[in-house]
């Protein structure tokens, strides 16, 4: 019992910290629906997917070194291209910043996965995350690059993540 009472207050002291901590960091998730269209550089066929956007900002505050964010950014969508193939997308973005801003530029990294024997291509570059007071509203694609990806085998019996996470670099 002697050694409970030795260390509670160490217990004490560790939530104190612990949960200071936690007030100082806020943190903001959002969803909301999105939309993606673009040609495949395989094919030039035009596909459009729509789906999902979900956004976690992490807003840390520390008295000694300002304050640091964090975003990630997540979009999957499902659409066909111009010729009624069907699509899956996985879009991937993610940045930390050392100061809050009106918006963030972050990298993104997004697969393009073609059903029925269409051809799946990749997309990377910019996306454009708008927050304010720790919200996301809105993002959009400022700069892009696509490429065919024959590397890419569609899973058609599936409908996960994995053919993304196979072949993510």
């Amino acid at each position: 019992m002697t050694s409970a009472k030795r260390h509670l207050p160490i217990l004490l002291l560790g939530l104190v910290v612990f949960w200071s901590a936690a007030l100082l960091a806020e943190e903001g998730v959002t969803s909301y629906p999105g939309e993606i269209g673009i040609d495949n550089p395989c094919n030039n066929a035009f596909v459009d997917v729509k789906g999902t956007n979900y956004v976690r900002v992490h807003e840390n505050t520390r008295h000694h070194e300002g304050t640091h964010v964090g975003i990630e950014l997540r979009f999957i969508g499902y659409g066909n291209d111009a010729t009624g193939n069907p699509y899956r997308t996985v879009f991937i973005a993610n940045g930390e910043f050392g100061a809050e801003a009106p918006y963030y530029d972050l990298r993104f990294h997004s697969m393009w996965i073609g059903r029925n024997q269409a051809p799946s291509f990749s997309m990377d570059g910019t996306v454009r995350v708008f927050v304010h007071s720790g919200t996301v509203q809105g993002s959009q694609i400022t700069q892009f690059d696509t490429t065919c990806r024959n590397d890419v085998k569609s899973d058609d019996d599936k409908d996960s993540d994995a053919d993304h996470d196979r072949h993510s670099h």
